[in-house]
């Protein structure tokens, strides 16, 4: 085996949909980087791989060695990890491709992948919170939107008042109540608003949202989002929702309608249009939320909504300034 300096080099095909991820393994030796965490190395088994080292330059240059198909000459200790983005040679004979999974997303009970638009190279949940399966068909496959819900409602998820975290009322035939509540209290009752309300809100205080927008930003997994991720901007789902192709077709953003703010458990437009909350307020009314409609005929557009209004919410990875 020959001693090199192990540079991170991302010489990998990528998978830009769903969260897998292919190695083009050429024969002889190559430098690869890590781009999830390996611990499962059964990945190159039955494949042109010989074996897969690892050497630490912050440990004096110290070799640990995963035997895959072949023992390599030496004693070395064995690899036990190679985290993300941690480079790693490859030992092969032949050519071969090898893929592989970032981990499942575990998160109140549901499941998630990712996904990667090719668009803007966001990395979003894969379906909306509380979404049991990703949408498989698109409206203008199914001859009616009655028959587009039917098939699809599994993908649809839960329905959020704009600012409220993961406390029960989201769940579509959660209970309501018509007692505002302030913004740092949990209830699983959705609540319900008329026009003693002004503004539609569900809550008493935080009257232009800035405090709700923080909450939103977290990215701990104690509020909305997995740990990683947050609420996106408006400005995230418009370039993303520039290709309505994309959007409905890759990132398979449902025909979800939206949740009454003044009726019990009524949704409406289910089959026929779709919307998902922003983390951003209503730039000419701070009293409002945005939140993203669209449908697979008319595109999309931006829309100051009512807080009290029940939406779909998807979680974009966070990665930096917004």
């Amino acid at each position: 085996m020959k001693k090199k300096l192990i540079l991170l080099s991302m010489g990998v095909a990528l998978n830009t949909t769903l969260n897998a991820f292919d190695y083009q393994i050429s024969s002889g030796e190559q430098i690869l980087g890590a781009v999830e965490e390996i611990t499962d190395f059964t990945i190159f088994e039955n494949k042109c791989v010989n074996y897969v080292y690892h050497k630490d330059l912050l440990n004096n240059g110290k070799v640990t060695v995963r035997n895959v198909n072949e023992v390599p000459p030496g004693t070395f200790d064995p690899l036990i990890k190679i985290s993300k983005g941690q480079g790693f040679i490859v030992n092969a004979t032949g050519n071969c491709t090898v893929s592989t999974t970032e981990p499942d997303i575990i998160y109140k009970g549901f499941t998630y992948k990712t996904v990667t638009s090719p668009i803007t190279k966001y990395v979003w949940l894969d379906r909306n919170l509380g979404a049991s399966k990703v949408c498989e068909q698109e409206q203008n496959t199914v001859p009616s939107p009655l028959e587009y819900e039917n098939s699809q409602k599994d993908c649809f998820g839960d329905y959020y008042q704009w600012g409220r975290g993961a406390d029960g009322h989201q769940i579509v035939s959660s209970a309501t109540t018509s007692s505002l509540l302030r913004y740092t209290t949990t209830s699983s009752s959705f609540v319900l608003t008329d026009n003693s309300n002004t503004y539609y809100d569900w809550a008493n205080n935080d009257t232009d949202g800035k405090n709700r927008v923080t909450l939103l930003n977290k990215i701990d997994g104690t509020y909305i989002c997995p740990v990683g991720f947050r609420v996106p901007t408006m400005s995230e789902l418009m370039k993303e929702a520039e290709d309505m192709t994309n959007f409905i077709n890759v990132l398979k953003f449902p025909l979800n309608g939206y949740k009454s703010y003044n009726t019990a458990n009524k949704v409406y437009y289910k089959g026929d249009s779709g919307g998902v909350w922003s983390q951003t307020p209503d730039n000419t009314n701070l009293k409002y939320g945005t939140s993203l409609v669209y449908d697979e005929y008319s595109g999309s557009q931006r829309n100051g909504d009512l807080r009290a209004t029940g939406r779909g919410i998807r979680c974009i990875k966070s990665y930096g300034n917004k």
